[in-house]
């Protein structure tokens, strides 16, 4: 079988993702407005909003 893609997720990635998900806070809450004051510094935009998936973006 060749492999098509290699997965990256590391230590602080799956820590990451504990606390997150042990939080109960999945949608809404600190680490959820968090990341979007981060990814708004990265992309350099004024406005950011999270969505479930790629296909809800569009509504």
């Amino acid at each position: 079988m060749i492999p098509h893609s290699r997965t990256t997720i590391g230590t602080e990635e799956v820590e990451a993702a504990s606390v997150l998900l042990n939080s109960l806070n999945l949608a809404k809450g600190n680490i959820s407005e968090a990341f979007k004051d981060e990814f708004k510094k990265y992309i350099g935009a004024e406005f950011v909003n999270l969505t479930s998936s790629g296909t809800m973006a569009f509504f």
